[in-house]
């Protein structure tokens, strides 16, 4: 009996058949999403920004593309370099944009998106690489990507923390790397301050510093099945890849080993409020695209590798029949 190999039925015409379906259902997601709502900044920005931003349709969609198609060009390169996915597999450059669109509106999807570029962009700098940038201008570069969050709420602090799970796994902290990381968090608050005391507005810090941690959103957010079950079936998928590390070399190791750790450091996001909620299942979908994309590689039974390949297809397929109201789900 001949035995059965995952990777020459990926590179096969059948690849093709998915990465079709993926681009029509990322063609869908996106026509169905008519709906706009407003950005809503906090107070600390109100000087500089509305805090209640409303961006033309136009606007929102070109960046939102732009935010899309560099995040995943950025993660194409990382699955390439430092999770040995082959360099003709493009599927990861497909599903990524379906897990983007599956968000419902264009304005909150536009802003998952710049986060997500941040994520992303942290990973490929602080992952070691071999473009030319020195070592200590990438860390400095990946810390203003965090920091330039910061005034706009709490999840950049879990963003600080991760890029720290980062440096340490790959063992790069040190006294020098934690002292640049920290100065190029701070600086574009910093700067914000700055500013706000040369043009005589300081109060707008001193009197919202308060709401920076509101905890009160989490009392008022319904947090529904559907979050929860995408948030538990990732860690299900990523624990037994973890136990089977070891057959893998030490730079596929670290970085499936980085991306749980700052997984695990993210999870605060979840419970505080239905922004971060969004933000924290973003960021685990684009995790967990790279933990099925390995897995395919390593299945040896057809069953179970046609059920593998159609898993990403169930949730966008759950989405429209919420949105069709053919499934209802509770909330808590």
């Amino acid at each position: 009996m001949k035995t059965f190999s995952s990777e020459n039925t990926i590179n096969s015409g059948l690849k093709y058949l998915f990465i079709a379906f993926w681009i029509a259902m990322s063609a869908y997601l996106i026509y169905r999403e008519t709906s706009i709502a407003e950005i809503e900044l906090h107070p600390f920005l109100s000087s500089i920004i509305q805090s209640h931003l409303q961006l033309s349709l136009t606007v929102v969609v070109i960046l939102r593309i732009v935010f899309i198609v560099v995040s995943t060009y950025l993660s194409y390169l990382i699955s390439v370099s430092h999770f040995e996915i082959p360099r003709k597999d493009y599927t990861i450059a497909v599903l990524l944009p379906v897990l983007h669109f599956c968000i419902p509106d264009w304005n909150t999807g536009f802003v998952v998106s710049l986060y997500w570029l941040a994520f992303i962009g942290m990973v490929f700098l602080l992952f070691p690489n071999n473009f030319s940038a020195p070592h200590f201008r990438r860390i400095m570069s990946a810390a203003l990507l965090a920091g330039f969050f910061l005034p706009n709420g709490p999840f950049a602090l879990l963003l600080f923390a991760a890029g720290i799970i980062m440096l340490t796994v790959w063992q790069n902290i040190s006294v020098r790397t934690a002292l640049i990381w920290l100065t190029g968090f701070l600086l574009p608050t910093l700067y914000l301050l700055f500013y706000y005391f040369l043009i005589g507005k300081m109060d707008l810090i001193t009197e919202n510093i308060s709401v920076f941690f509101n905890f009160d959103q989490i009392s008022l957010f319904n947090y529904n099945v559907l979050q929860y079950a995408i948030a538990v079936a990732v860690f299900i998928l990523i624990v037994p890849f973890h136990l089977r590390l070891t057959e893998y070399k030490i730079i596929v190791r670290r970085s499936y080993s980085a991306f749980l750790l700052s997984i695990i450091v993210l999870i605060p996001a979840f419970f505080y409020s239905e922004a971060t909620t969004m933000l924290f299942l973003s960021i685990i979908g684009f995790a967990a695209a790279f933990y099925w994309n390995k897995t395919l590689y390593s299945i040896r039974r057809k069953a179970i590798f046609a059920i593998w390949m159609i898993l990403p297809i169930i949730i966008p397929i759950l989405l429209i029949l919420l949105e069709m109201k053919i499934v209802v789900l509770p909330a808590f």
